[in-house]
C-alpha cells in the first residue's frame, strides 16, 4: 500500500508541476503590465522550485520502497521455524537433513524470476539428490490484489496432490490471476472441478494461509520471496540462514555447501 501511495503522489506532483502556470494565471487572470508580469513569474518559479524539492524527497521514498520490493525486507540472520507446524508443501525426501523454506506470493515479480531462473538448477543438484527438502510457505503480501486467491488456489491444489503443478502454472499465469484463470488451471491438470471449486469457499482455507503468513512473519520475514535455510533437528528448523530476493544460483550453493560439508554435531 506504501508503494502505490508513493506511486500516486509521485504522478500528482508531476502533474501539478506541468500545470502550474495555467493554474495560477486562471486564478488571478493575466497580469496587467510587464512589471506584474515580471513578478507573477518570478513568484511561480519560487513555488515551482518548492514543489520540486517536495517531488524529490517523494522520489527518494518511492525508490526506497522499489529497492525493498525488488530485493526483499531483511529478516534476522538466524532464525528457527517449526516445519511440523503445517502440512507444507514439500519436494524432495522428507528424512533430508537440510532445507529450504521459501516464502513467497504468487503475483510478486521477483518470486516469478526466481522460481524461473533460479529454481530449477537448485532443483537439480541439491533436491533431486536428496541432500536438501525443499519446503513452500504461502506469504501473500497485502499490496498484491490477487495475492491470497492464488494462494488459496495453490492450497486446494495440494489438496488433491497437485500443488508444485499448480504454482508452476500460477506463476505462468501470473498477469491474468482471476477466478476463470483458477478454474482452467484445475481442468488442465484434471483436477476434481467440484471439490476444488468447494475448497476454495470455504473460509478455513484463507485463514489457514493468513496463519502461513504469521508464522512467517514470526520468524521476521517481510519481502518475498524470502528464504530460510539451514539443518533440521526434530523437525525444527534451527539456526537457519536467511536470502531476500530472486538471487542467483551462486548464493544458495555457497549456503549449501558449506552446510553439507559442516560435520554433523554429535550429542
Amino acid at each position: 500500500m506504501r508503494f502505490a501511495a508513493l506511486a500516486i503522489a509521485h504522478v500528482a506532483l508531476i502533474g501539478l508541476m506541468s500545470a502550474w502556470p495555467v493554474v495560477a494565471f486562471a486564478e488571478t487572470g493575466p497580469p496587467q503590465n510587464r512589471d506584474e508580469w515580471i513578478e507573477e513569474v518570478l513568484l511561480q518559479l519560487s513555488e515551482l522550485r518548492k514543489a520540486q524539492g517536495e517531488m524529490r524527497e517523494q522520489l527518494n521514498e518511492l525508490a526506497t520502497a522499489v529497492e525493498s520490493l525488488q530485493g526483499g525486507e531483511p529478516i534476522p540472520e538466524r532464525a528457527d521455524f517449526d516445519l511440523r507446524s503445517h502440512e507444507f508443501p514439500l519436494l524432495g525426501q522428507k528424512n533430508a537433513p537440510i532445507a529450504i523454506v521459501e516464502f513467497s506470493d504468487f503475483e510478486c515479480p521477483f518470486c516469478r524470476r526466481y522460481f524461473e531462473n533460479t529454481m530449477p538448477a537448485l532443483k537439480r543438484k541439491y533436491v533431486d539428490t536428496g541432500r536438501v527438502q525443499y519446503v513452500f510457505v504461502d506469504f501473500p503480501l497485502d499490496m498484491h490484489l490477487n495475492a491470497m486467491s492464488a494462494a488459496v488456489a495453490g492450497a486446494c491444489a495440494q489438496a488433491q496432490g497437485a500443488f508444485w503443478e499448480m504454482r508452476r502454472e500460477l506463476f505462468a499465469a501470473q498477469q491474468t490471476l482471476d477466478e476463470q484463470t483458477y478454474v482452467r488451471l484445475a481442468a488442465s491438470l484434471h483436477l476434481d472441478g467440484d471439490r476444488f471449486a468447494a475448497c476454495r469457499q470455504d473460509p478455513r482455507m484463507t485463514e489457514a494461509v493468513r496463519e502461513r503468513v504469521g508464522l512467517g512473519q514470526s520468524a521476521g520475514v517481510q519481502g518475498t520471496p524470502s528464504f530460510l535455510i539451514g539443518r533440521i533437528h526434530e523437525g525444527v528448523l534451527k539456526g537457519a540462514l536467511s536470502v531476500s530476493g530472486a538471487q542467483p544460483i551462486e548464493v544458495f550453493e555457497q549456503i549449501l555447501n558449506a552446510l553439507i560439508d559442516e560435520p554433523l554435531a554429535v550429542n
